[in-house]
């Protein structure tokens, strides 16, 4: 969905996921805290709870997440290539 269509709670969802990826990637599980990950995202700790539940939620969804866009970029790939 475009991003001018989403909701507020929706991009702000989008937001905090982008930003735990960003900083799960860098820092790895161990290293990055809730708060930073809430700073990050520039919301609350509590807005980031509302939303992901707790930090391994963040974590499952953001691996989720990666996991769909790989799967999305193989099917584009193989339709180019006609498989």
């Amino acid at each position: 969905m475009p991003l001018e269509k989403l909701t507020k709670r929706e991009k702000t969802h989008q937001r905090i996921l982008a930003a735990a990826s960003r900083k799960f990637r860098a820092d790895g599980f161990e290293g990055a805290g809730v708060d930073g990950l809430s700073k990050l995202a520039e919301v609350t700790s509590g807005a980031f709870y509302d939303h992901m539940g707790s930090k391994v939620e963040a974590f499952r969804k953001v691996i989720s997440s990666g996991l769909g866009d790989v799967v999305a970029s193989i099917k584009r790939i193989q339709a180019q290539a006609g498989g």
